[in-house]
């Protein structure tokens, strides 16, 4: 199996900060790979992108998700499904 690339920044958080968007395509693109180590707040990562990892990402036999939302915005999340879902009383859909 071939070596991941590494970034060799000692620590990468505030570049991320700075790049929030653009620094794991930046960094992809200097290191000439899809996916590279880097370190977030001291802590070792790994950082990806394309199609082949969104594919395994949303694999949900690979990632358990359960509690990663807050309660307070899975309430909320919760609230605007069924507000979009179930039209109100006295309303019809030809109305808007």
């Amino acid at each position: 199996m071939a070596e991941i690339p590494h970034d060799h920044q000692f620590d990468s958080s505030l570049a991320i900060l700075a790049d929030p968007y653009g620094f794991i395509c930046k960094r992809c693109d200097s290191l000439g790979s899809d996916l590279f180590r880097t370190r977030l707040l001291l802590t070792e990562n790994i950082c990806i992108r394309g199609r082949d990892a969104a594919e395994m990402f949303y694999d949900q036999d690979r990632f358990y998700r359960k509690g990663a939302v807050v309660p307070r915005a899975e309430m909320s999340m919760a609230r605007f499904r069924l507000a979009h879902a179930v039209p109100s009383a006295g309303t019809s859909s030809s109305a808007r």
